[in-house]
């Protein structure tokens, strides 16, 4: 009886001992991974416009807008499940102003990220994250006056703040591609305001622009390292 138990437990050992080696490779996702995502994002947003002047309210105006934009992210696993990063976006951000013509705004973001990753397999990953970083949005407008179309710059500057989860899918060794869908807000300060290039003063101006919305993104991902 004690050699068949002996024999069992040789077994037990031995099957653990193979077994290991694959489930450390199952993972896609190991301490010092490095991974990049390259895509493009699309996203709705709800806005809220509040122009104060020392302290008085002077226009409160709800709108809405759309970005597309181009994030490119690196990360690296500090653990199994969960690795930290950078993400950085730029783009376009689209609004149909009143009493005005759109002039190309441009938006950009610089963020620190987190995900979890709740599975993670040799060639799929499914993560759940968080980022927050600074923003900067400028609006440019032409105003007719008089039958000339003057431009206006409006020079944005704040934090943001998004919830998001995704998968990565891949396809080869190192490359893959990704998927996202989150959400996203914004608070801007109204920093420089100019008409014709000429800076305006805006001192006891309080102007915030407040945006929230989803956003869904798809593109490369990329693997590097690990243990």
């Amino acid at each position: 009886m004690k050699q068949r138990k002996s024999i069992s437990m040789k077994k037990i050992i031995l099957f653990f001992t193979l077994v290991s080696p694959v489930v450390t490779f199952a993972q896609s996702h190991t301490p010092m991974t490095i991974s990049a995502q390259v895509g493009v994002d699309g996203a709705g947003h709800g806005t809220v416009y509040e122009n104060k002047y020392n302290g008085t309210v002077l226009d409160r105006d709800t709108s809405g807008a759309a970005t597309v934009m181009y994030p490119v992210s690196v990360h690296v696993n500090v653990f199994k499940w969960v690795s930290v990063g950078l993400v950085f976006q730029a783009g376009s951000y689209i609004e149909d102003p009143d009493n005005a013509e759109a002039n190309g705004n441009k938006a950009r973001f610089l963020s620190g990220e987190i995900k979890f990753y709740p599975v993670n397999k040799d060639k799929f990953a499914w993560y759940l994250g968080f980022r927050f970083g600074g923003s900067h949005l400028e609006i440019n407008r032409l105003i007719d006056i008089v039958g000339v179309k003057v431009p206006y710059q409006y020079q944005f500057s704040g934090s943001n703040f998004g919830a998001f989860t995704g998968f990565n899918w891949y396809f080869a060794k190192n490359v893959g591609m990704y998927f996202n869908l989150g959400y996203t807000s914004n608070n801007f300060l109204l920093t420089d305001y100019s008409i014709n290039s000429t800076a305006q003063n805006i001192s006891g101006f309080d102007n915030h622009m407040w945006t929230k919305g989803a956003n869904a993104s798809l593109g490369l991902a990329l693997r590097f390292g690990g243990k």
